[in-house]
């Protein structure tokens, strides 16, 4: 058995405890500390992490994952993703389109152990004032028992996260 093997269920049942601790309501749009750690921590963890769990670094999102275009700033579809279940997901790969990183990561599960997740990231517009959604649906990363799933990529679907994200935002 390789090391991601036994590395993904480690670090799935370490970050399911921390959303356990800080809770859904720390995890909110209101919360700015979430994309902090995203954007911030994350990469410098993720960096050597690679070498031995493969999917934690930076990646680029692909075409077929866009949703669609709300023309609302970043902050206001925070709250409409929040509204309709989502949390922030700060444990999340940061990703880029067009080299620039998103400005929001945010999951939908049923529950916190649940074997599937949505996942929706947000890039804001040239000017602020237009958010760009995508999205895909995947094992999640939280449920130790599909985490090295999660992070080998398998069974990641960009057409059904960009539908049920549609379906919930349009």
């Amino acid at each position: 058995m390789n090391a991601a093997r036994l590395l993904a269920p480690v670090v799935s049942t370490l970050a399911v405890c921390a959303y356990g601790l800080v809770g859904r309501s720390r995890l909110d749009p209101d919360a700015s500390w979430p994309e902090r750690l995203h954007r911030r921590w994350l990469p410098t963890l993720a960096a050597p992490a690679e070498r031995w769990l493969p999917g934690t670094a930076a990646r680029e999102v692909s075409e077929d994952e866009y949703a669609l275009t709300l023309p609302l700033p970043p902050e206001r579809v925070d709250r409409r993703l929040h509204e309709r279940g989502f949390v922030r997901h700060p444990l999340a790969r940061v990703k880029t389109r067009e080299g620039v990183e998103s400005v929001g990561s945010w999951v939908l599960l049923d529950h916190l152990l649940a074997p599937r997740m949505l996942h929706a990231m947000l890039f804001a517009s040239e000017d602020g004032g237009a958010t760009h959604v995508y999205a895909h649906e995947e094992y999640s990363s939280l449920n130790p028992l599909v985490a090295y799933a999660h992070y080998a990529g398998d069974g990641q679907s960009a057409a059904a996260g960009v539908a049920r994200v549609r379906e919930l935002l349009a």
